[in-house]
């Protein structure tokens, strides 16, 4: 696997980190862990799609740093194939809802203590503000 290191430096302090090159992405890998990574709460969502606005632009899918979004098989009122989620590792960062051009896609923060209760993003296919999907 190519691997490509980088130093940084910032004032006196120098950092170290390296990157493996997977299939043209690049994978961010620390040499060390932060203090306090047991005090950080990652947050977590759920994606929502408005399929019938989607026109299948796919930016929402290339963007996504989870890769947690694919192409849909089936087709919208526009004929157009939404996208849709494959997995529920969500980490809201809203980069879809950002570079949606169509507004068409959104995320709704899980509750932290929902997570820490061992709840995953599965449980909530439903929000507060959100009405229920249709069948």
């Amino acid at each position: 696997m190519p691997q490509v290191s980088i130093f940084l430096t910032f004032g006196e302090k120098k950092i170290f980190y390296f990157y493996y090159l997977i299939a043209g992405d690049a994978v961010m890998e620390f040499w060390r862990v932060p203090l306090d990574a047991e005090e950080i709460v990652v947050s977590r969502g759920v994606v929502h799609i408005v399929e019938d606005r989607c026109k299948g632009c796919g930016y929402c899918i290339q963007f996504c740093p989870k890769k947690i979004l694919v192409e849909s098989k089936r087709f919208n009122k526009k004929s157009y194939h939404p996208p849709e989620v494959a997995k529920p590792d969500c980490v809201n960062c809203h980069f879809c809802e950002i570079i949606c051009p169509e507004f068409a896609i959104y995320s709704v923060e899980l509750d932290p203590e929902a997570l820490k209760n061992g709840s995953t993003a599965q449980d909530a296919t439903v929000c507060d503000c959100c009405p229920p999907e249709k069948n």
